[in-house]
Order: C-alpha cells, then structure tokens, then sequence
C-alpha cells in the first residue's frame, strides 16, 4: 500500500486557448479565467500540512477530467517550417476541414494544441510545477474533452509545459524552490480512466463513459483502427468540434448553460431571425459533422471486429474480473434506452414544442397586424404566444433543475453495488463530468457519492446572470477519525483566501 495521502479533487476546467497576447484578450471559447485563484488555493492548502488531521502527509490533487478542452482550441500553427512539422503540410489552404474546425487528434497535432493551452494559461501551469516542488503530487484522469492525453507525446509536453512555466516564474521568485525534469516526471502522473485509494478507500473517475454522447468504445486505446493514428471521438465530441465551437462565435453563452436545450431556447426567444439564420448557416457545418460520425462508425465497427474483446487487467489492486465490471457498468448505461432517457426526451421535447407553439403565435399575430379588420385576431395570437411562453417558462425550471438533470448518483449507485459484490473497501465515489456539485448519501450501498462540479461560470438566467463556484472534493488522512469522515465538498473564495462548505442544499 502506498504511504498515506490527503486527496484534493477537482474536474471540468475546461482550459483551452487562454489568454491571447495578440488580441489583448481571451480566447471567445475560454472558461477558466482562474488561474491565479487555483494558486492560491494549492499555496492554501500547502499551509495547512502541519495540522493535526491532515498529519504532516502530502497533498496529491487530481484532475477528474476535462481539465483540458483540445476540440476547443481553434487557433493554427503559423504556415510554413511550424505547420509543416505539426502537420506535414507548409500553407493553411492545404489544411482542409481543419483549417475550418481546427486540428485533427494525431498525436503531433494534440501534443501542438497542448503547447497552445500553455502559452495562454502560464500561471495554471506554473501552480502546478510550485506544488511539486513543494513535495506533492499532481494526478490527471483524461475525461472526454482531454482524452488526447492518451498520446504520450502530449503528457510528455504537459510535463515540459509545467517545467518551463515553473522556470519562468522563478525568474519572478529567485527564493522558490528547485524543480528538476525528474522531479516532474516522479510527481505529475496522468491515469487513463480511474484512480483508486486503498488507504482512503476511494474511486475516483471522470464519469463521461455512462453517458450515451461522450462514452468511448474503447476508453483505454480510443484509437480509430485506421492510419494515420487518430482518435475515435464519440458523437458529443463531434457536435463540439463541428457545430458549437463556430456557433460561440455568435453565442459566448452555448456551452455555458445547462442543459443545452435552454441555450437553444434563449437563443430563439431573444431574436428568432438571428438565431434562425445562425443555425441555417451551420446548416454545413452539422453535415459535415454528421458524415464524419458515420464515417467513423463504420471504420470503428470494423477495427473492433478485427481486434477482438479486450480482456480487462488488474489496476490500482482492483481485480480484473471487479474493472471488467465496472467497464460492463459504462457499456451497459450508455446504450441509449427510451427506459433510461424518455423522460429527458418527453421534458426537453415539451418545453421545445411550447417554445415553437408561442413563437409561431407571436409570428402569426404580426401577420394579422399588418391586414385590415384584423387587429382583435392577433390580439388573440399574441395572448396565447405570451401563455404559451410563460408556461415554457415555467415548465423549463422544472425539468432543467440540476437535481432532476443528475443522472450521477445513479451512476455511484450501480458501480457501489458492483464494488460490494467482490466485496472490496470502498467508501466514496467521486465523480465529474456533470458539472454539478453534490454530494449524496447512497443509504442501500452505504456509501458517499461526491460531484466535484466544474469551475467554469454558468449562465443560469439571461441576460447576464452567471454563477462561479470554484468547487471540489478535499480527503484528510491524519488518523483513523479524519479517514472516516464524509468526504468533503467545498468551495475557494479568492476574494478571502478561505475555504468554506458549498453553500448549497446539495449537501446531503
């Protein structure tokens, strides 16, 4: 067993381009503006080894996945000796589709991208090397939106990113501690799908592959079967690289509300035309998309016919046939069900038909403005439009309530029962991907769910009511007590330096 630690957990970052010195300004797809923030809070917690419940060990912080956003970095190499290298081509124009929707997942093409996440997130990086040399660990889960952290080339670069980053702010703090290569390479570990901790008895997994859009077929080599090596992205990812990311150029806010479903709905009930003539422009963008998941589905098909079943291996003291079970878990629950998924179809399906309903209305009612002896009429349309909008209104903050959007704690529940079957020691789940923070008591598999959530802001009501809650998962092994003790779910306040409980009632 590997010498005690205290966990410190966090997912969905979503780091992508960053800063951009040339623009003076953000990149319009980034979400995390919090690099400074995480610094201080690794700064905080590195002062709070020496007390008792934390007993003196070190701290080892994991990234749950999509720390990284690859499919939203956009930006190119610069044509010529750059491009040629990254991409065995020397001018834009031989690009293709890429020079359109950005750069395809080969190894020399994501390991570039994470060199562009870098240059625009320095002091995420920076934080990172200042841990280490500091005597912790750093651990990163690939998760859907970073699973190019498969290549080894890419964690090789990430390493050489956190290196000179580190470098660089010691020119800025001549008394901050050495950090070598070696020192990287002990201390900053990437798992490919889960990490496990026998002291604390613990799982830890991103969590994407119980979802039907973001599961792979292969998670552990997601490689599609045919040159040059690519990866196998799943239908979710293929909106995001084909339709979203051109339509946050109109839309900051799309990937920024939750579910999607009501960003569309925002966009239609704010200006039909505008949002009508957006999404008939992406008319070719949703084509090509589409071609390449069918493309892909049958190349997939026939790469997995030809490399057989795999056969699940021992991990983290974990049995194989108890991870065979758990990768049986996420294929099962991705299938698409009408069981499993109906009533999020039904829900989103209503609230769209009633927005549809009370714009059509409204239309009708400005036709029948402009005729004669008609003015009573599409005083009609425009009463029943405004219903019908207030009942859509209405009706979305039911269904999209994050609670009733929280497929998570179903998800812990079925891998608990999985676990206890063996039976295994394991006493938390903590779980990412659907950016909601929560923490849940599983009372039949006695056993905590915790959701760290995401980092990135959220639009939770127009026109610019965004929430931030910088939250995650903290783990104390100073005794047998602290070990015991629910898994914690809290939330760094920058403006105060502290560290309070999520100010929620999502805390069960």
């Amino acid at each position: 067993m590997e010498s005690p630690k205290n966990l410190l957990v966090m997912s969905d970052l979503h780091l992508n381009e960053g800063w951009i010195a040339e623009l003076g300004d953000y990149s319009p797809r980034e979400d995390f503006y919090f690099d400074d923030d995480l610094f201080a809070l690794l700064r905080h917690h590195h002062a709070l080894c020496a007390e008792p419940r934390y007993g003196g060990h070190p701290w080892l912080i994991i990234f749950n996945g999509d720390t990284f956003d690859f499919d939203q970095v956009v930006a190119l190499p610069q044509e010529g000796e750059e491009l040629l290298r990254v991409c065995g081509v020397a001018t834009h124009a031989e690009l293709g589709k890429r020079a359109r929707f950005g750069l395809s997942t080969s190894p020399s093409e994501s390991r570039w991208k994470m060199q562009c996440i870098a240059r625009g997130h320095p002091h995420f990086f920076a934080a990172l090397g200042w841990f280490i040399a500091h005597g912790h660990q750093v651990l990163f889960i690939k998760g859907n939106h970073d699973v190019e952290l498969h290549w080894p080339e890419v964690r090789a670069e990430a390493r050489c990113c956190v290196l000179r980053a580190y470098r660089a702010y010691q020119q800025q703090h001549p008394d901050a501690p050495p950090l070598s290569a070696a020192d990287v390479r002990a201390n900053l570990r990437f798992e490919p799908w889960f990490y496990y901790d026998a002291y604390l008895r613990v799982y830890v997994e991103h969590g994407g592959q119980y979802e039907p859009t973001n599961h792979f077929a292969n998670y552990l080599d997601p490689v599609l079967p045919q040159p040059p090596p690519r990866i196998d992205m799943p239908d979710g990812m293929a909106l995001t690289r084909y339709v979203l990311n051109r339509l946050e150029t109109e839309y900051p806010y799309v990937d920024n509300v939750r579910p999607i479903t009501r960003a569309f709905a925002w966009m239609f009930a704010d200006n039909p035309l505008r949002a009508t003539r957006a999404f008939l422009g992406r008319a070719r963008d949703l084509a090509i998309g589409w071609t390449y998941m069918l493309r892909k589905r049958r190349h997939a098909t026939n790469g997995a016919e030809a490399a057989g079943p795999s056969v699940p291996r021992e991990r983290h003291n974990i049995p194989a046939p108890l991870v065979g079970d758990i990768k049986d878990a996420a294929r099962t629950r991705a299938q698409f069900s009408l069981r499993e998924w109906s009533g999020v179809l039904i829900d989103q399906g209503l609230l769209g038909g009633l927005t549809l309903l009370g714009l059509a209305s409204a239309g009708m009612g400005l036709v029948k403005l402009t005729r004669r002896d008609t003015s009573r009429q599409a005083a009609r349309y425009f009463l029943v439009a405004m219903g019908l909008l207030n009942v859509g209104h209405l009706w979305s903050e039911v269904v999209n309530d994050d609670l009733r959007l929280d497929y998570m704690p179903n998800v812990a529940a079925d891998l608990a029962e999985r676990f206890r079957a063996y039976p295994f020691p394991l006493r938390a789940i903590l779980l990412g991907h659907s950016h909601i923070a929560r923490r849940v008591w599983l009372a039949t598999e006695q056993m905590w769910m915790v959701n760290t959530g995401t980092w990135i802001p959220m639009l939770v009501q127009r026109p610019q009511d965004w929430e931030r809650h910088l939250t995650f998962a903290r783990l104390a092994s100073g005794s047998v007590a602290d070990v015991e003790t629910p898994p914690e779910i809290l939330e760094w306040h920058p403006e105060t330096d502290t560290v309070l409980p999520l100010d929620d009632t999502r805390l069960a």
